[in-house]
Formats: structure tokens, sequence, C-alpha cells
């Protein structure tokens, strides 16, 4: 019956290359499906669905720093970092901030639906993996062909879903998207070689024309045992955009320690604020591993 509700609720259908949406009820919708099915877990032993309200970006200590890039309106936009360091609810925040302040079609390709958006002046269309589609690139091709204006993908893991992002880029759309990497540096590595290496020349150029920029997270654990995000956050300008084309990545450091007064900042001088804020244990802070 749920599976049902869920087609109902939706009314999406990537997989088969439709997408319906169908005014703006499809958000409330869904949150109350989900809601429903929250509740009933406990007694019918359903699986839960952990959705939860989205927080704001104020709250999110450095993270905030992804709301420098709420304003754009094409390219690409990546929020990174090991699993655990609170890139989804980096993302949700900031796209809660980009419902409340524009009339905006924001969809959202996720796997699964961590959180819900309140009603603003937008319209979120959020799609969950396993029902609304099957494989990540099939989706982005196919939402592209509806014309939202902000494409968010959950997880950049393959090829494929690579080319599809980078290609709804360049071609006007504004994707964000979140990826597994340590460091900016390393962002751009993993990306452009999950190519084949035949291909990566044609990677290194589409991110080079798209990209607006990159923020990396790393949690710490802090005194008392609070957790801190400590972000690193790379502005793509001219500099970065023609070393990325060259592949000398390594250079992009030096962009970003050079880059204050654009917004960019070191994961070193991340980590520096947090511990002048008296935050961190130990001088530094443990890295939290998750998973």
């Amino acid at each position: 019956m749920g599976e049902n509700v869920q087609r109902q609720c939706s009314e999406l259908c990537l997989g088969k290359g439709q997408l319906a949406v169908q005014g703006a009820c499809l958000q409330e919708k869904r949150a109350d499906f989900l809601c429903h099915q929250d509740a009933a877990s406990p007694d019918t032993g359903t699986e839960e669905i952990a959705a939860r309200q989205c927080p704001a970006l104020e709250q999110l200590g450095q993270a905030e720093i992804a709301g420098r890039f709420s304003d754009r309106r094409q390219g690409l936009f990546l929020v990174t970092g090991a699993t655990g360091a609170g890139k989804s609810t980096t993302v949700a925040a900031m796209l809660e901030s980009m419902n409340q302040a524009g009339n905006l079609h924001i969809l959202t390709l996720e796997d699964p639906v961590e959180f819900l958006f309140t009603k603003g002046y937008g319209l979120v269309s959020q799609l969950e993996r396993g029902e609304d589609f099957g494989d990540y690139f099939q989706a982005v091709e196919n939402a592209m062909r509806e014309g939202p204006d902000v494409i968010m993908v959950s997880e950049l893991r393959d090829h494929r879903t690579v080319h599809a992002v980078l290609n709804a880029a360049v071609s006007g759309h504004y994707v964000i998207a979140t990826m597994h990497a340590g460091s900016v540096v390393e962002t751009v590595e993993r990306l452009v070689s999950m190519y084949p290496e035949e291909q990566q020349a044609m990677g290194r150029s589409l991110l080079a024309a798209s990209l607006q920029g990159i923020c990396t997270q790393r949690l710490l654990t802090g005194r008392g045992g609070a957790k801190h995000c400590a972000v690193e956050c790379l502005n793509a300008n001219h500099a970065v955009r023609n070393i990325i084309r060259s592949g000398k990545y390594e250079q992009l450091h030096n962009i970003i320690q050079s880059g204050m007064a654009e917004g960019m900042q070191s994961m070193e001088m991340g980590v520096d604020k947090l511990r002048k804020a008296n935050l961190l244990r130990c001088g530094f802070g443990k890295v939290l591993s998750v998973g």
C-alpha cells in the first residue's frame, strides 16, 4: 500500500523517462506521506523513513560558507567530505535557504530522502532512488528536459553520473552535488579520474567551464564531545579554471591561500578558527570517522 501512496504523492516517474509535477502541493503530499510512514514504523514493522526538517545555514557553523553559493543560477557546486561529515545537512540547509528566498523549481535526486523542506516561494520536487528513479545519470538527463532551476544530486559515484551532471551544469542548470573526498584538490582529482583515461581531458574541460565552487567539510570533536565543522572553500575564478584545464591540481592550494578576499579558506584556516574560538580540545581535535 505504501508503494501506491508514494506513487500517488510524488506523481513522478523518472525511471521511464517522464517527469510530471502537478502543482505546488507535491511537497506537502510527500511530507504528509513521510510523516505517516515514520509514525507507522514502530507499530507495523515497516522501514522507518528518518526524514528531518532542514536546519538553517546559520546553525551549521563554518558550513554556513556554502550559503555564499546560493545565488548562483548555473554551473556546479560541490560539497565534499568523509562519510558523516554533514554534507547532506549542509546541502539541505542551502536548498532550504534558496527555497525561501526565490521563486525557484528545485529538483532533488536522493538516496534516500533525508530532509523535508518547508513551504517557500519555490517548488521543491524530492525524488528518491528506487522509488522515483533508477540510475542517477538517467535521472539527471530526464530532469534537464523539465527545466528545473536547480538540480541536486545526492552523490557522484560513477563516470556516467559525473558526465550527466557536468553536461547539465554547462547547459545552463545550477547543479549542487556531494562527493566523498577529503580536500578540494582530492575532489577535483577524484571527479576527473572517474572518466576513462582517454576522456579525462574532456572531463577537465567540462569541469573548468562549469565549476562554481567546492566546500570540503571535516567534522572535529571539540570540548565535551561536541562536534564542530571545519571547512575548506574554493571559489572558482579564472585562475582556478586554468589550473583545472592544465591538470596541475596541486596549484589550487596556492589559490586558496591567497583567495581570502574572494571568500576562500584552507582547511588549516578553518581548524585555526575553531581553535581560536576555544572549541577544540587538545589544541586540534580528533577527526571523526564514520563508516
